[in-house]
């Protein structure tokens, strides 16, 4: 999670509004096999990320789940489809959570040297929402 308050982060100022970042990437081992990778960011101001993060954790206890543990998506089955079809809704159903994603083939990437600058320019799209 990245916390951008007032300050300057790769060369954007955000002033006024402090925003969490929360990213997370998928298929990202150079030799798994699978060419695309992603790497994705959801994002809101705290205010609301405070109250997402509330909603979440309703949704959790109202399926049975314990309102900490951890979501993911690997571990989506038929008795818990019902849990994720809610989260999206919620998701998609609120105007005050960002998402943004960029998605790269793994076999055009310089492996030792791109990690920082596809960093870099994924936080300026993140922030540019």
């Amino acid at each position: 999670m990245f916390n951008v308050q007032t300050s300057i982060l790769c060369g954007i100022i955000c002033v006024m509004n402090t925003i969490n970042v929360y990213c997370d990437e998928s298929n990202h081992l150079e030799s798994d096999g699978i060419s695309p990778m992603v790497l994705g960011a959801v994002f809101g101001q705290v205010e609301e990320i405070k109250t997402a993060n509330t909603r979440i954790r309703e949704i959790k206890v109202r399926h049975g789940i314990d309102p900490h543990t951890e979501i993911k998506w690997t571990k989506v089955s038929p008795n818990k489809i019902q849990f994720y079809l809610d989260l999206i809704d919620y998701f998609f159903d609120s105007d005050d959570l960002h998402f943004r994603a960029v998605i790269v083939n793994k076999a055009e990437l310089d492996h030792e040297g791109l990690i920082k600058p596809m960093m870099i320019s994924t936080t300026r799209s993140i922030l540019n929402y």
